[in-house]
């Protein structure tokens, strides 16, 4: 499901409502442009929330807290955003969770997996290469 609301409803400023329809407590896709680009993660996560980086950081934090994620993916890097702004926008959003950044190869995990944990200590945060997951699923 892709989110495309304002979360603020006509004539009820500063209220914010979950959108219809979006099932809480699963996983929360971040800044997927299109996730037919990427059908393992299509089939991986049936249901999940899709939503623009833009507006996880434009999303009160009542609304977020009513989605209440399990699991928030999002790429490495996306258009404006990166690993680090995701985070920090969950963070400043309140979540505790599991997030992982996904991404085809990288040379050297150690140093994004460090910096972001620096920078967010409070989110379990780790990466997830694409290729090894796959070369994984084909064993």
């Amino acid at each position: 499901m892709i989110i495309n609301h304002d979360f603020t409803p006509p004539g009820r400023s500063g209220q914010a409502d979950l959108p219809h329809g979006i099932r809480t407590g699963g996983t929360l896709l971040v800044g997927f442009g299109n996730l037919r680009d990427i059908p393992m993660l299509e089939q991986a996560a049936p249901g999940a929330v899709h939503l623009s980086g833009a507006r996880l950081i434009a999303m009160p934090r009542a609304v977020f807290g009513e989605i209440a994620p399990q699991l928030v993916l999002s790429p490495l890097v996306s258009g404006l955003y990166d690993v680090i702004d995701i985070a920090t926008a969950l963070a400043g959003l309140g979540y505790r969770g599991c997030y992982r950044a996904l991404v085809h190869r990288l040379p050297r995990r150690d140093v994004i997996l460090a910096e972001v944990r620096h920078a967010c200590p409070t989110i379990r945060f780790d990466i997830a290469e694409l290729a090894t997951i796959r070369h994984a699923a084909h064993r």
